[in-house]
């Protein structure tokens, strides 16, 4: 499949896409001065790397580990000697073979392990300097990358939707809205997202996500103080089944996204 690949700004856009069992994921990778921000994934390698190869790389960040993101890093550092810098968390995670469930080996491909270097505060990439920013909750290694001068937001999977209806099992929405407040006090114009691209609303696109998981928090919290269990809370905030609940069997789910909610800082669950 042809990649769609676009610029903004001076920012690169490069969109890679996979199929499987009749559905269509997708995943951008941005480059900026000499700067490639996430890899994609292995199954991408032939699609992405004819386009990469124009882009005059010098090195790489990765903006958490899941395999859409880094499972390309492996081959961008055997064959291209391309450095890939990541947060420790990330490293200590993606310099092992990743133990993907079957669904998501079979769209994004395998991730077989690599060595990264570590993560600056601030990351140079020719005229651009890129300060690092922690947002954990999607994933507890989690970080965006924030351009002052530019104004731009690399974000990640920090937004993806403003409405979310699944989550997965790792993700924690007290963290990702502290994350959220993190990012929304930095003086950014344009957001960049990894399943997104280019948001010119990107700050109002968060304030909509925070104040949704805001107003779910509560309910979710307020149906428990009434005696509903974490199955029958996800049942009556969402009583359909999300399409991509069914396709990952599970992996993404409503109970998982009641369960975020649920959860303190740190992953643990809430009195």
């Amino acid at each position: 499949m042809t990649p769609y690949a676009s610029e903004y700004e001076g920012v690169r856009l490069l969109s890679g896409t996979v199929d499987a069992a009749g559905r269509t994921m997708g995943v951008y990778l941005f480059g900026a001065g000499g700067l490639l921000i996430d890899t994609g994934s292995s199954r991408m390698i032939a699609q992405l790397t004819p386009v990469l190869r124009t882009w005059n790389l010098e090195q790489a960040v990765l903006t958490h580990y899941h395999e859409d993101h880094s499972g390309m890093g492996r081959w961008l550092t055997e064959h291209w000697n391309l450095p890939v810098l990541a947060a420790e968390a990330t490293r200590r995670i993606v310099a092992e073979d990743a133990p993907l469930p079957d669904y998501r080996k079979a769209v994004w491909g395998p991730r077989p392990g690599f060595e990264t270097r570590p993560l600056p505060g601030v990351v140079d990439a020719g005229i651009y300097r890129f300060h690092v920013i922690p947002t954990p909750g999607h994933s507890a290694d989690h970080v965006s990358l924030y351009e002052p001068r530019q104004g731009w937001l690399f974000a990640g999977d920090l937004y993806v939707t403003d409405h979310p209806r699944v989550s997965m099992a790792e993700e924690v929405t007290a963290d990702l809205l502290a994350s959220i407040r993190r990012v929304l006090d930095l003086d950014f114009r344009v957001l960049f997202c990894a399943h997104r691209g280019v948001l010119e609303d990107g700050r109002e696109a968060l304030k909509r996500k925070a104040d949704y998981l805001e107003r779910l928090r509560e309910r979710v919290y307020q149906l428990r103080e009434a005696g509903l269990g974490e199955e029958d809370i996800a049942q009556t905030l969402f009583p359909q089944p999300e399409p991509l609940e069914i396709w990952s069997s599970g992996d993404f789910s409503r109970l998982n996204l009641v369960r975020a909610c649920l959860k303190t800082t740190g992953g643990k669950t809430g009195p």
